[in-house]
């Protein structure tokens, strides 16, 4: 089946309908058979928890580039409307932190640790021995888990209603502390905007547990890893965030 018109991209995908009800995330030339697979299998355990996420059905090559044939996701991200009108945006956080803690009350166990793969990040990055070393030793200092992660939790890849939203690109899953999860979400959003960034982590916390010291504990190695994501926009902040730490 040839697969139809764009409806999306990011930086490692496109996404093109494929037949009724379904879409192909075609991986950008150059990107590894095993990102592919490792996301079909994400997609398997996550809907295997019962969490709101597309279903998976295939894994399929495309001259040479790999895809994942998936549910087709109605609705606009949830960002455009935030964008659009910050003050109104409050029904979207309280959305965005039911749809986290739904993901957070759900066992990890099918999905890799997010401390391997976050030292891998911190391991492949430009920062010098000391830094590096500073930033393994905090890791290991860090508490573990079993919860689901996301790891790329943000307005633009949770599609639909308020009432019945989807979360999209599970790509970076992993297992951990829900806290770490929380700090990656803050951290992506305050590249965009640091007022929502904070408002959302106000509504996450009013909801849980969890307080601003355990959630920031992670910022330091989650912005060292965000460097090694091509983001040079970002490194300047991401470093004082590093040094910080």
């Amino acid at each position: 089946m040839l697969y139809g018109k764009l409806v999306g991209e990011g930086k490692v995908a496109e996404v093109f309908e494929y037949g009724e009800g379904r879409v192909l995330k075609l991986y950008r030339a150059g990107q590894l058979e095993s990102d592919a697979r490792r996301e079909l299998a994400i997609l398997d355990a996550v809907e295997a928890a019962g969490i709101a996420a597309p279903r998976a059905f295939d894994l399929v090559q495309v001259e040479g580039r790999w895809g994942v044939v998936m549910g087709k996701v109605e609705g606009r991200p949830f960002a455009e409307p935030m964008l659009a009108d910050p003050e109104g945006a409050r029904p979207y956080f309280a959305a965005m932190v039911r749809l986290h803690l739904g993901i957070h009350a759900a066992s990890g166990q099918a999905l890799g640790p997010l401390k391997v793969r976050l030292a891998r990040k911190i391991a492949a990055t430009d920062l010098g021995d000391p830094a590096k070393d500073r930033l393994r030793d905090r890791l290991t200092r860090l508490p573990g888990g079993d919860r689901v992660l996301h790891g790329d939790f943000h307005p633009y890849n949770i599609l639909g209603s308020l009432e019945d939203a989807v979360v999209v690109d599970w790509l970076d899953a992993t297992q951990g502390p829900p806290a770490a999860d929380v700090c990656r979400s803050w951290l992506l959003l305050q590249s965009v905007s640091r007022d929502i960034a904070d408002a959302y982590l106000a509504a996450y916390l009013a909801a849980s547990p969890l307080d601003r010291t355990t959630v920031f504990a992670w910022l330091p190695v989650l912005a060292a890893a965000r460097l090694t994501e091509n983001v040079p926009d970002e490194i300047p902040a991401l470093m004082a965030m590093v040094e910080a730490g």
